[in-house]
C-alpha cells in the first residue's frame, strides 16, 4: 500500500478530527498558505499531525491546480490523481486533489482505507487560492 498526498481547501472549525491513516500537514490553528503548500510539494519537510481542526473541505479550481501543481487534473467530482508526485521525483508520493465537490474529514478517512497513509494538505482560501 502506498502513501499519497491529498491537496484540499480546509478552514479551521470547532472540534478535533483524527483517523489512523490520515496525517495532516498544517500550522497550529489553521490551514497552510499557498506558498507553504508549494514548498511542501517541492520537497520541503514539515511535521505531520495526527489530528485536524478542519472538519470540512472543498475542492480546488483549475487556476489553483495550475498554480500549485503546474497541471490541471480532471474536474472530478471527488479525489483526482493529479499525475504529479511530491518532491518532483518519480519516487515521491502521488499527489491527489479534491475537485468539484466538498468532503468531510470522514469522507477523507473512507478514501484513505485504500492507502497506507494519506498526507492531507489543507490550504487556505487566500488570494492565491481563490476560485477564478
Amino acid at each position: 500500500m502506498e502513501t499519497i498526498v491529498l491537496l484540499v481547501h480546509g478552514e479551521a472549525s470547532d472540534g478535533c478530527f483524527s483517523h489512523p491513516k490520515v496525517r495532516v500537514i498544517a500550522k497550529a490553528g489553521g490551514p497552510l498558505s499557498g506558498n507553504e503548500v508549494r514548498e511542501y510539494l517541492r520537497g520541503a519537510s514539515a511535521p505531520e499531525c495526527t489530528t485536524s481542526s478542519s472538519g470540512s473541505f472543498s475542492g480546488l479550481s483549475d487556476a489553483q491546480c495550475s498554480r500549485d501543481l503546474g497541471v490541471i487534473p480532471g474536474a472530478g467530482p471527488g479525489f483526482v490523481d493529479s499525475g504529479r508526485r511530491s518532491g518532483g521525483a518519480l519516487s515521491g508520493n502521488r499527489v491527489f486533489v479534491l475537485r468539484g465537490t466538498d468532503a468531510t474529514f470522514w469522507d477523507i478517512g473512507d478514501f484513505a482505507r485504500s492507502y497506507r497513509k494519506v498526507i492531507l494538505l489543507p490550504c487556505s482560501r487566500e488570494p492565491s487560492h481563490t476560485t477564478s
